[in-house]
C-alpha cells in the first residue's frame, strides 16, 4: 500500500536505511540532480553507503555535480530512493527497467505525485525538491556542509529561475541563505546557469520566437522547437533547457507553451503567471506539474499535437 509520510518520518526512514541508491528523473534538470547529489552527500555524512544512479540523459553542465557520487560497477542497492520524480514513467528507461516497483521512498515537491513509491514525502508548497533536502539535513541533525549545500543551491536556483518565480516562499529563501552561509561559491552556479548562453542557445531562442503564435489578445503564446530546428541551430539540451521560459518573458503573456519535438512525439512545457494554472492545462493532456510550470507529452504529429494543445488551453481558459 502506498503511503505519504511526514518529513520527520522520512528522516527516520533514511536514518535506518543503508546501501542507498538515489534515482533522478529523465531529461534531468538542476533540481533533480542537485537534490540527488545533496541527499547522497547528506547520507554519507550520516555514515551511510549512498550513491547517485547514473542518468543516461544528463547534460554536460550538470554532469560535474554527480561525479563524486556515482556507484562502483556491480553495486546492488538495499534501499532505492527517488528525488523530484513525480511518476515512475519520468525515470529514464534504464532506471525503469531495473527499478520498476522497487522504489522504497520518493522525496518530491509535485502535488501531482502518483504515489508510485512505497512511501512518499511530498511538499507541494516547496519551490524545489532541494528545499526538502535542506530541511532533512536539519531534521537529521547533520550540519549543512558545502558538499551538501552546493548541489542543494543548484536545485533551489534552477527550479526558481534564480529566485524569480512565484513559487518562491520565505522557506525557499531561508534554505538558500543556509546554503550560502556554508561558504559555497554560489556565484559560479549563477554565472553558468543564468548569465552565460552559447551562440547555439541564442539561435534556438530566435527559432522559438520566430515560430510563436499569439492568442487571447496576446495573453497566450504557443510555439514549437522541432528536431529540424535543433539540427539547424546545433543546440544541445544544455542550450535548450530554458527554452520553455522564453515565451513567458514576452510582455503581456500570461501563459507560454512550447511544443518541443522528441523522437516519439512532442513534449509540452507550459509556464504561466499567477492566476493561470499550467498544471490544469497539462493535466488535460495526461501530464501535470505545478500551477506555474507543468508539462506533458503528446505522441502525435505536429498538427495533431498543436490542435490537442489548443483544445486543452481553450477548455481551461475559454475560447482562444
Amino acid at each position: 500500500m502506498n503511503n505519504t509520510i511526514t518529513l520527520a518520518e522520512c528522516a527516520e526512514r533514511l536514518r535506518s536505511a543503508d546501501d542507498v541508491l538515489i534515482l533522478t528523473h529523465g531529461h534531468p534538470d538542476g533540481d533533480t540532480i542537485g537534490s540527488g547529489a545533496a541527499l547522497c552527500a547528506l547520507l554519507r555524512r550520516l555514515g551511510k553507503t549512498a550513491y547517485l544512479c547514473p542518468n543516461s540523459e544528463i547534460t554536460p553542465k550538470l554532469r560535474p555535480f554527480t561525479l563524486d557520487f556515482l556507484p562502483p560497477e556491480g553495486f546492488e542497492p538495499g534501499f532505492v530512493c527517488a528525488v523530484d520524480a513525480a511518476d515512475e514513467h519520468l525515470l529514464t528507461p534504464d532506471m525503469r527497467e531495473r527499478f520498476s516497483g522497487r522504489v522504497a521512498l520518493c522525496i518530491d515537491h509535485h502535488g501531482t505525485n502518483s504515489l508510485y513509491a512505497g512511501e512518499t514525502c511530498v511538499d507541494a508548497d516547496a519551490a524545489a525538491c532541494a528545499e526538502l533536502i535542506i530541511a532533512l539535513s536539519k531534521e537529521l541533525g547533520v550540519p549543512l556542509t558545502q558538499d551538501i549545500a552546493l548541489p542543494a543551491y543548484l536545485g533551489l536556483a534552477t527550479d526558481t529561475g534564480c529566485f524569480r518565480y512565484s513559487s518562491v516562499r520565505p522557506a525557499t529563501l531561508r534554505a538558500a541563505a543556509d546554503a550560502v552561509e556554508s561558504g559555497i561559491d554560489f556565484y559560479s552556479v549563477n554565472r553558468v546557469f543564468f548569465e552565460t548562453r552559447s551562440r547555439a542557445a541564442l539561435a534556438a531562442e530566435s527559432a522559438v520566437l520566430a515560430n510563436t503564435e499569439f492568442f487571447r489578445n496576446g495573453t497566450v503564446a504557443v510555439s514549437r522547437f522541432s528536431l529540424e530546428d535543433a539540427a539547424s541551430t546545433r543546440a544541445d539540451r544544455d542550450d535548450t533547457n530554458n527554452l520553455s521560459s522564453v515565451l513567458r518573458t514576452i510582455e503581456g503573456v500570461e501563459l507560454g507553451v512550447l511544443l518541443r519535438e522528441e523522437k516519439d512525439g512532442w513534449k509540452v512545457s507550459a509556464r504561466s503567471a499567477p492566476g493561470v494554472d499550467s498544471a490544469a492545462v497539462c493535466a488535460r493532456l495526461g501530464g501535470g506539474g505545478h500551477a506555474a510550470a507543468a508539462g506533458a507529452t503528446i505522441r502525435a504529429g505536429y498538427e495533431d499535437a498543436r490542435a490537442a494543445l489548443l483544445r486543452a488551453i481553450a477548455e481551461e481558459l475559454g475560447e482562444l
